[in-house]
């Protein structure tokens, strides 16, 4: 647990760093969610910069299911809703 807090300290630092050195914009990730508070708190855009889907669609499974493998289309829309 202890590298992991300090990948986000770390991570966080960087982050900061960038902002105040002029950031047009702040890239967040799924393990970097701090990144849009800094964003907000420093009146800077962000946006999500993901690996994988976060929203259900056609051609995706949901990521709570855990598997890359696709169930269809009406299967991967209606397993969230």
């Amino acid at each position: 647990m202890r590298a992991l807090k300090d990948y986000f300290e770390l991570a966080a630092a960087g982050t900061i760093a960038a902002a105040e050195h002029g950031a047009d914009i702040i890239m967040a990730y799924a393990v970097a969610l701090y990144a849009y508070d800094i964003a907000e708190a420093m009146a800077i855009p962000a946006i999500g910069a993901h690996l994988q889907p976060n929203e259900p669609s056609k051609a995706y499974a949901p990521m709570a299911l855990g598997s890359a493998r696709s169930f269809g289309s009406p299967s991967s829309t209606a397993s969230v809703h």
